[in-house]
């Protein structure tokens, strides 16, 4: 894989890791986005079969 591909990719992570990092800020003091947030992920764990807790 390219350098220029590989940084690409790095820097997209990096930002979608800010992201992220900005969302659970907001659901530790929000119980409506904390809540959507555990349907999310328990739909997506039944999909694959999986629970999270």
């Amino acid at each position: 894989m390219p350098l220029t591909t590989r940084l690409a990719a790095r820097s997209q992570a990096r930002k979608q890791r800010a992201e992220d990092d900005k969302l659970w800020a907001v659901a530790l003091s929000d119980a409506r986005v904390m809540a959507d947030l555990s349907r999310a992920m328990s739909a997506e764990a039944s999909r694959r079969g999986r629970a999270y807790y």
